[in-house]
């Protein structure tokens, strides 16, 4: 039997060493740059879901902060003048003073009527205040409830959405603080007004006072339409 391989068979032995070999390279780097590819998708969604976790909890923060500042500060009472016909040491006009109460001089009347005007002004200013905290409060819900949605979807679109829901829960929860802001002004000028011992000076106050509680009027009706536009932009997102 001859010990010579014929040259057909070691051809062939030899090519599919070659093609190992050649071949090892390339699917190691294959492997490497998927292995790299599945992480950078990992990371990118654990960016975006991240990035979506600190949205939510900032607006959150906002709002809460909000509704404690405005929801649980107690209304001032505004304390009222006595009248004469209290057990007050006030002499009246048929007393001996020279207090004149001809129609020159404003009247114990007139004090109280500034009184309740101004008393009228801190009503208005808690209510608007109240009413723009908790639009701002529906504003969040939605921010939060969008959020919730655009961390299930693949969809970018989704979280766009999402930030400009976000977006508008911010704007609402500025409005909501302005009305508190303004708020607190209208309560301390009625104060102010119930401290004053003749209507003149008690309706500079009222003035002011009536005029700050206009601007948390403002406030609420702005919070209002940013909770309502975040409403919107909910269903819009829901239904797409």
């Amino acid at each position: 039997m001859t010990d010579t391989v014929n040259p057909q068979v070691t051809d062939a032995v030899t090519q599919s060493n070659v093609t190992v070999l050649g071949e090892s390279p390339a699917q190691s780097m294959g492997m490497i740059y998927q292995s790299m590819a599945h992480s950078m998708s990992l990371l990118m969604q654990n960016s975006v879901a991240s990035q979506g976790g600190m949205q939510q909890l900032n607006t959150a923060i906002i709002a809460s902060s909000c509704r404690q500042l405005m929801t649980q500060r107690p209304t001032m009472i505004m304390p009222q003048q006595p009248t004469n016909g209290g057990n007050n040491n006030k002499p009246t006009n048929g007393g001996n003073n020279n207090k004149p109460t001809n129609g020159d001089t404003p009247t114990d009347t007139d004090l109280q009527d500034s009184i309740s005007k101004a008393n009228a002004a801190a009503s208005k200013a808690n209510a608007a205040a109240s009413a723009a905290a908790q639009a701002s409060l529906e504003a969040n819900q939605a921010a939060t409830s969008a959020n919730d949605l655009a961390a299930s979807d693949t969809d970018p679109n989704k979280d766009n959405a999402a930030q400009t829901i976000a977006g508008y829960a911010d704007a609402a929860a500025t409005a909501a603080k302005n009305a508190s802001d303004a708020r607190s002004t209208t309560e301390t000028l009625a104060y102010g007004a119930t401290q004053m011992k003749n209507a003149d000076d008690a309706n500079r106050f009222v003035t002011q006072a009536q005029t700050a509680a206009s601007k948390a009027q403002e406030y609420q009706t702005e919070a209002e339409q940013q909770a309502k536009n975040a409403q919107n932009a909910l269903t819009a997102m829901q239904a797409s």
